[in-house]
């Protein structure tokens, strides 16, 4: 049984970054440094390819979903602007179909595509073959020198940063549109991993996004009124917050439009920032990240319905964690005095008890998401 998907995801694995090999080399782009990130996204990239052409005949997203991830992935981890990204793939997956055109009509003449699908021996063979010789010859390119050196800045937007993580954010809101009217939810899971990643290594050393919005608004403010009671780092500490808040709540919203579960994100945004306010939790570095994070995390948990069972199971296990570790992590994001804590973890457990009247099951995930924050290890 296990045969035929893990021949899959090893022969389109290797046949994967060897498209990306010959991506980089065209180009004159060293592959050593990206192997590990090509190889990791090449699997989530065909776990996905996979679920969509066996268990859901939806063969005709795998290409373009796979030259979007290619595209990311240049623009992300090899921090290639976006036009020359998509150049490059679109460049890159016509010299590889020319590669294996020429070992198809060498090794099998005029046979019929179809007998080489559906997990045959001489389909895997043709891949290996055309990898191997991808390979090879982005290795030649590489070492001879052969092939283009842009300059890549040329073509770079002034906004690239936003245009990419946009571009992400509205390519996983889209491709998650189609999947879930299909109810293809394992794979919304897998792409929205890989939307991640990309959106992780978009942020790369640029991650203060917000706190420097925050920085020059607390400026401005203080330069046109000087004489405003408080200082640029509170103004700018409150509008971090607010900025960061609002994001969140615009796009949860945004993407709950086309998944036609606004009602569930709203109560998503209303229980988890309660629970939050009262019992604290593990706060990312950087506002951005949190912005990204909660926004996949609140649109994601929307979608999801349980049984009484499971939303009880979950509002249990919300109740347990803070009884144990609320509040946790608060004492230098509020100025309420340590012996009001016991208070807090009451008013944190009455807040989670209220969903076994309510029966809510994004409620009890949005509780059991937030409670599992509030871990933390020995001090």
């Amino acid at each position: 049984m296990l045969v035929k998907p893990i021949s899959f995801l090893l022969f389109s694995t290797l046949e994967g970054v060897a498209v990306f090999a010959l991506i980089l080399s065209v180009f004159q782009v060293r592959l050593t440094p990206y192997l590990w990130q090509a190889i990791c996204v090449n699997l989530i990239m065909n776990i996905q390819s996979y679920l969509l052409r066996e268990g859901w005949s939806l063969s005709y997203l795998v290409p373009v979903i796979n030259m979007l991830l290619f595209i990311f992935l240049l623009a992300t981890v090899v921090k290639i602007p976006i036009v020359w990204s998509g150049m490059m793939t679109v460049t890159g997956y016509f010299a590889y179909a020319v590669i294996q055109s020429v070992f198809l009509k060498m090794l099998f003449g005029s046979l019929p595509i179809s007998e080489l699908q559906d997990g045959s021996l001489k389909g895997y063979l043709l891949q290996s073959i055309s990898a191997i010789a991808g390979l090879l010859i982005s290795f030649m390119l590489y070492r001879k020198r052969i092939g283009f050196s842009p300059s890549f800045k040329k073509l770079k937007f002034k906004e690239e940063y936003g245009i990419v993580i946009t571009l992400i954010i509205l390519s996983l809101i889209s491709t998650s549109i189609v999947l879930y009217y299909n109810e293809v939810w394992l794979n919304m899971m897998f792409f929205a991993l890989v939307s991640g990643f990309f959106i992780y290594y978009a942020i790369g050393k640029d991650t203060r996004m917000i706190e420097t919005m925050a920085s020059k608004l607390a400026n401005q403010i203080k330069g046109t009124v000087p004489d405003h009671p408080a200082s640029v780092p509170v103004l700018q500490y409150a509008l971090a917050l607010i900025i960061n808040a609002s994001m969140i709540i615009i796009l949860t919203l945004f993407a709950s439009l086309f998944t036609g579960r606004m009602a569930e994100a709203a109560t998503i945004l209303i229980a988890f920032a309660l629970l939050r306010q009262i019992s604290g939790g593990i706060h990312l570095k950087t506002g951005m990240a949190c912005v990204v994070a909660t926004s996949v995390a609140f649109t994601s948990i929307s979608c999801i319905s349980l049984d009484s069972w499971w939303t009880n199971l979950f509002t249990g296990i919300a109740l347990m964690l803070v009884l144990c570790f609320a509040p946790s992590r608060i004492e230098k994001q509020s100025r309420i005095p340590a012996r009001f804590y016991p208070l807090l973890r009451l008013l944190s457990s009455i807040l989670v008890c209220t969903n076994f009247v309510i029966g809510s099951s994004v409620v009890a995930v949005a509780f059991m998401v937030q409670s599992l924050t509030l871990i933390r290890g020995r001090r």
